[in-house]
């Protein structure tokens, strides 16, 4: 299986591992995200974050709909096609190398849902 299809699975396990989804399918929630960039560092930042697989063909897309991130200093709109996704006990690891832009480098970024 190719790595775009492992990340899909990935996401869909988080997204139901933790309920994530509303009655009506959505799948827009709170987290706490740790974002760690070749030269910057976000701890426990609340964001609003939608996770979508009808926008892209069928594997998945992350937004961060709220925080206070700059797109020049972190990734903010993440693609199952380009990023790495782990499905954790408690969180989602992303990780990849974000070539074009040296600020953002090679980075890593958790996802913990708040649940109530």
């Amino acid at each position: 299986m190719d790595q775009k299809n492992l990340n899909s699975q990935e996401l869909r396990k988080f997204v139901n591992i933790n309920k994530l989804r509303d009655a009506q399918s959505i799948i827009r929630f709170d987290a706490l995200v740790n974002i760690d960039t070749a030269t910057n560092t976000l701890e426990n930042e609340q964001i609003e974050i939608l996770i979508s697989f009808a926008n892209t063909p069928g594997y998945g897309q992350i937004t961060f709909l709220t925080g206070n991130l700059d797109p020049y200093q972190y990734p903010t709109v993440l693609k199952v096609e380009y990023q790495k996704m782990n499905c954790k006990s408690d969180h989602l690891l992303i990780t990849d190398n974000h070539t074009s832009n040296p600020k953002i480098g090679e980075y890593q970024i958790q996802i913990f849902p708040i649940i109530d």
